[in-house]
C-alpha cells in the first residue's frame, strides 16, 4: 500500500507541474478600439495565469500587441488575475 501511495502521489505532482508549464502566461481576453479626435484608442483586457507580479509582463504584452496591430494613439491595458472580477493592474500608454 505504501509504494502505491508514493507512485500515485508522484504521478499527481508530475501532472500538476506539467499542467502549470502548458498553460500560457497570459491571454488577451478582449480588445476594444475606437476613433477619437486624438486618434485611435485601444483597450485590452488581459487575463494573467501565472507570474502575476512580474513588472515586465505588461511591456511584453504591449510589444506583442503593437507588433501585431500597429500603434494606436492610446493603449490601455487592464490586467486581471485569473478568476478575479476586478483588474489587478491598469496601465495606460501614449504611443
Amino acid at each position: 500500500m505504501g509504494k502505491r501511495m508514493i507512485v500515485v502521489t508522484g504521478a499527481l505532482i508530475g501532472l500538476h507541474l506539467y499542467g502549470y508549464h502548458v498553460i500560457p502566461d497570459y491571454r488577451i481576453q478582449s480588445s476594444i478600439s475606437f476613433e477619437s479626435p486624438s486618434g485611435r484608442e485601444t483597450m485590452l483586457n488581459v487575463v494573467v495565469f501565472k507570474d502575476y507580479y512580474n513588472k515586465e509582463l505588461w511591456k511584453e504584452i504591449e510589444k506583442f500587441y503593437l507588433d501585431m496591430n500597429g500603434y494606436p494613439a492610446v493603449l490601455q491595458m487592464n490586467l486581471y488575475v485569473s478568476g478575479q472580477k476586478k483588474p489587478h493592474r491598469t496601465e495606460k500608454f501614449e504611443c
